[in-house]
């Protein structure tokens, strides 16, 4: 038996495009949702899930993370992170990265980004220089 319960669906989208999804992120002061496909990265509005721009030719994007004190996203993807700007939504710079970047994570307290990666070295720092 299916019981009522405090959350329910308020609206669903197709987001087109080849390639499946990874980890999806929200920046809830700009009201973002990133979404990596496959070979590109599709923003939204959050809430009207509307797309706002494309980050296309970032092969095997896997997650999205967002530095909002420095207005830059950061993708992990096959062999490089992709940096772009969160105004735009432009790519600014790609870090290669070894070991097949996957899992990607942002720590505002220290303003690095943390990359999980499938082979050696198996986790990356990325700090913004200066």
């Amino acid at each position: 038996m299916t019981r009522p319960g405090p959350y329910k669906i308020v609206k669903s989208e197709k987001v087109g495009g080849p390639g499946g999804m990874d980890y999806i992120t929200v920046d809830p002061a700009a009201r973002r949702l990133y979404v990596p496909r496959g070979d590109h990265m599709v923003a939204y509005d959050a809430d009207a899930l509307t797309e706002v721009g494309q980050i296309p030719g970032v092969a095997g994007e896997h997650g999205v993370v967002i530095d909002p004190k420095n207005g830059h996203g950061f993708i992990s993807g096959r062999g490089a992170i992709t940096v772009f700007d969160t105004a735009t939504v432009k790519q600014i710079a790609s870090i290669p990265v070894q070991g097949r970047p996957d899992g990607i994570s942002f720590d505002p307290a220290s303003e690095r980004v943390y990359v999980a990666s499938h082979q050696a070295p198996n986790i990356t720092v990325i700090k913004r220089g200066g």
